[in-house]
């Protein structure tokens, strides 16, 4: 009997710490570990457009990330909300729009030469996909792989 209230004990010990250590994991930990931090583009030679948009990822204090866009002639600034990793690999990321007024939910995929690509983009709720299974809903066309410039 004293011996399973200890084994309880030591499980309900290692339960709290487990949940601890998740519940610690920010959203700049998780972006980071991922290796999104920094600034992404089609092609790095080429200036931001609207053809050719620069995606920045950046730590902002307090475990907070900001998503920076810039496409040239605008560029606006939004917060990471979430971030986790996901099946294979994957990398969910919630970003807010205020500019917009929605939320969005993105899955990116990294490639192995640490390119990436959306796999899939929508609002929070799941509506108005604009990207899915790796491919534009309209048109169908397969999502481009980005490079990170620095």
């Amino acid at each position: 009997m004293l011996v399973s209230m200890r084994m309880l004990g030591l499980l309900l010990a290692a339960c709290v710490a487990l949940a601890h250590g998740a519940a610690a994991q920010s959203v700049a930990d998780t972006v980071s570990k991922w290796g999104l931090i920094g600034t992404w583009s089609l092609d790095c030679s080429k200036p931001a457009s609207s053809a050719n948009g620069y995606l920045t990822y950046v730590v902002r204090g307090a475990g907070k990330v900001a998503h920076e866009r810039n496409f040239g002639d605008r560029r606006d600034t939004n917060d990471v909300q979430q971030a986790r990793t996901g099946i294979g690999g994957t990398l969910d990321l919630v970003v807010h729009f205020p500019g917009l007024n929605q939320t969005r939910k993105y899955t990116m995929l990294m490639a192995s030469d640490r390119r990436i690509r959306a796999l899939a983009n929508s609002r929070i709720d799941g509506t108005e996909q604009t990207i899915k299974d790796g491919k534009f809903t309209s048109g169908g066309a397969t999502t481009p792989w980005q490079s990170r410039c620095r």
